[in-house]
């Protein structure tokens, strides 16, 4: 009897008290070694589990350089030039704010003069010719003897021409500040202008140093009626007088 108690027992304890021993202890033991190893690699590399812009992260890539855009240099300058062409003009160009410019010699009825390209001058130009014409100038003065066809402006602003004897025509094309200065016996000369602003033109009364200079504006206003007989007509604007 006692040993059938003593086994019954054995059984007992077999069944009843809980198993200590861990089934999976080898396994655990490894993937907590293998964790170990993961750590200690991510920390040589500057980052761990999870992280973002953190402590720990590797720095953000900078921003990409933008090519700048290389500014074109402006063109040199073109020297300036007075030159007599193979077909006979005159050539004045490129002048800034230099000394006058006087064209004596050589100068004969069939030249042309052509001043271009300048600005804060003057020019002289003592025989007659042909014709004077400017363009794209500023605040140039001309004084012309005589000239056979014409004086001629475009495109230019705030520049004045003396004409001391003729100059049966003056042509204003695109033109700002304009006066023509006109001797007394050029009375009968023509105008023709169009696309002007602030142009004027004076000459004197009568004759003689003691005659009085009269400076007029030239007309940039119009009024064109219709005509019954299917005609148009333009005439000055009242403003003019």
């Amino acid at each position: 009897r006692r040993l059938l108690l003593s086994s019954v027992s054995c059984l007992i304890r077999v069944f009843v008290e809980p198993v200590t021993m861990d089934p999976l202890g080898p396994l655990t033991e490894t993937l907590r070694k293998l964790n170990a190893r993961l750590e200690a690699v991510e920390g040589k590399v500057g980052i761990t589990a999870g992280a973002g812009a953190g402590a720990g992260a590797a720095p953000p890539a900078p921003p990409a350089k933008k090519k700048s855009k290389s500014k074109k240099s402006a063109p040199p300058k073109p020297d300036p030039v007075t030159t007599l062409t193979p077909a006979g003009t005159w050539k004045v160009a490129n002048y800034s704010r230099s000394d006058p410019v006087k064209l004596s010699e050589g100068i004969e009825n069939n030249h042309r003069v052509a001043i271009r390209n300048c600005e804060f001058m003057n020019v002289h130009v003592t025989s007659k010719c042909t014709s004077v014409s400017l363009e794209n100038c500023k605040k140039v003065n001309v004084m012309v003897h005589s000239v056979i066809a014409s004086v001629e402006v475009m495109n230019s602003k705030g520049c004045k021409v003396q004409v001391q004897t003729l100059a049966p025509t003056v042509t204003l094309d695109n033109v700002q500040g304009f006066t023509i200065f006109f001797s007394y016996q050029n009375r009968g000369a023509s105008i023709v202008s169009s696309n002007i602003s602030d142009c004027n033109v004076s000459f004197p009364d009568g004759e003689g140093d003691e005659a009085e200079w009269l400076e007029l504006p030239i007309p940039e206003q119009f009024v064109t009626k219709i005509n019954n007989d299917n005609t148009t007509s333009t005439e000055v604007s009242e403003i003019y007088g």
